[in-house]
């Protein structure tokens, strides 16, 4: 047998050349030693093949002109054929393999991660791009493909996912699949009618999956927020989970529920909200922004004089956001956002909920909305201190255009994120990642999948949580800021029920955001 390819220095495992045909290569059957001349040229042996190549060896048999062969290698290779088809049982570990899509069959990720440039250049030549199919939509079937494999262990608290439609819904809902957790999607009302067929399946399907009302949502973000707040509204009479994650288009997460739950532990109650400074030019000056004209309080008698009549600050900052179930229950048991979005989508770019933290006159709300801090607007922490409050989304900007991206790819300033990235990917900290693109390369999408699927099913532990960075992060760390916080949160708000009952959670956020303690303390740059 004798293997001919035109880049010998390409070298692949045997699935990637069966499977595509991006390298151009042709088989002979000439003699019964075609085994050892693959091993040469692949630099493995057939005894170390792992038990993923062991199929792709048997069809590479299959396809040699004459079935003599086949016959040889099952007689002279018992042993090897017995490690490549080991016998199933209950006992046997689960694999991601059955899940892969047929445009990634062909992936050795682990080569990726352990750092193989040579491979990864090659997969980053041939990216595989996702395909439109028709899947069975049964929900059996469904339940097949996207229900783990084995029983899942019991998480401390439950996640709430709210997310605006997606291309690949159903791989993520896979990877971050829990009983415990719950998904709640809104469907843009461009969305093609099959795949809005698909995802309202996915209710029928799964008890914890939640279908909004349908959006017409545009390129600047307008009516984002509301779809979000409408999973606000429905995701807070569901139970069992404490953060709630706001998502949008091309999010991927990349770390497992497990660590997820892990990392919000650390956090200690406090939230995960971009605050940046808004430009003059982002909202409607001629429009009321005063909490009694936005009709904020669904009972006005809960604020005080000055609460009502104190104008709104504008700030600005990413959708993305990881809420505690505390200000969640806030935002919709005490506040009414209605008025406010629909003012909001008049001329903004769909990223200012951030606002009602930009300067305090609710009762609580810079305890509940908080995060890379109002403070970092006033320049009340260094730059560094206020770059620490980042959690939930990683980006790489590529403002100098695509040099800065290692996939050579840019889309409204951002790295489209590539195969390439899959490394950095597994180091991060951070809870997902923007963007992916299924069709510019799934490759990075597939790969990150199997990685969280591994760390969850197989104890995979390639990358240990790093719990000072989550204790130092700026919103964390000055939680302890404000000794007497708890005293001045019971003398400044009405005493209720809920604040009662969620005190401690609302106590362990920056506090010092709070306007009212902390009007001496921050000072508007001039």
């Amino acid at each position: 047998m004798k293997y001919i390819s035109e880049e010998r220095d390409n070298r692949v495992s045997l699935p990637q050349l069966l499977i595509t045909t991006s390298l151009p290569c042709r088989c002979e059957a000439r003699d019964k030693n075609y085994l050892k001349e693959i091993d040469s040229l692949l630099l493995v042996k057939v005894t170390e093949v792992p038990q993923s190549d062991g199929a792709a060896s048997l069809l590479t048999a299959l396809l040699f002109e004459d079935g003599s062969n086949i016959k040889a290698l099952t007689h002279k290779e018992t042993s090897t054929f017995s490690a490549l088809f080991p016998p199933r049982n209950e006992t046997s570990k689960p694999s991601y393999l059955p899940l892969r899509k047929m445009e990634t069959a062909h992936l050795d990720c682990g080569r990726i991660l352990r750092g193989d440039l040579s491979y990864t250049k090659f997969v980053a030549r041939n990216r595989p791009f996702l395909l439109p199919r028709n899947e069975a939509s049964d929900c059996d079937i469904i339940r097949k493909r996207v229900l783990p494999p084995v029983p899942l262990e019991k998480m401390s608290f439950g996640i709430a996912y709210a997310r605006i439609d997606y291309e690949f819904i159903e791989d993520e809902l896979r990877s971050s699949y829990h009983p415990q957790n719950y998904f709640c999607y809104s469907i843009d009302q461009k969305a093609d009618k099959l795949f809005q067929w698909n995802i309202e399946n996915l209710a029928t399907c799964f008890p914890n999956v939640i279908i909004t009302g349908k959006f017409n949502i545009d390129e600047y973000g307008r009516f984002m927020n509301n779809a979000h707040y409408e999973c606000m509204q429905l995701l807070r009479q569901k139970h069992g989970w404490e953060y709630l994650l706001l998502l949008q288009n091309h999010d991927v997460i990349i770390k497992s529920q497990y660590d997820m739950v892990e990392i919000y532990k650390l956090l200690g109650g406090a939230n995960d909200v971009e605050i940046t400074p808004c430009p003059e030019d982002r909202w409607n000056h001629n429009m009321k922004w005063d909490a009694v004209s936005l009709n904020l309080f669904k009972n006005p008698l809960n604020a005080s004089h000055k609460q009502l009549n104190t104008r709104l600050t504008f700030a600005k900052g990413a959708v993305q956001a990881s809420i505690s179930r505390a200000a969640i229950e806030w935002i919709v048991d005490v506040a009414n956002l209605t008025t406010l979005l629909d003012q909001l989508n008049d001329k903004t770019e769909g990223d200012h909920l951030a606002s009602l933290q930009g300067k305090t006159f609710l009762p609580l709300v810079a305890a509940i909305i908080s995060v890379k801090h109002v403070n970092c607007m006033y320049s009340y922490f260094e730059p560094a201190q206020c770059r620490k409050a980042e959690l939930l989304r990683m980006s790489i900007w590529a403002y100098g255009g695509v040099r800065q991206c290692r996939s050579q790819f840019v889309r409204k300033s951002i790295c489209i994120l590539g195969i390439e990235d899959l490394v950095s990917l597994s180091q991060y900290p951070h809870i997902m990642a923007n963007k992916m693109l299924p069709e510019f390369d799934y490759s990075i999408v597939e790969c990150v999948h199997e990685m969280i699927f591994n760390r969850t099913f197989l104890g995979q532990i390639d990358q240990p949580l790093n719990a000072n960075y989550y204790l130092n992060m700026a919103n964390v760390s000055l939680i302890t800021l404000c000794p007497d916080c708890y005293r001045f949160i019971l003398k400044s708000s009405p005493p209720s029920l809920f604040l009662k009952r969620n005190i401690k959670l609302i106590m362990k956020v920056s506090l010092c955001q709070l306007y009212h303690y902390c009007e001496a303390s921050l000072q508007r740059p001039e």
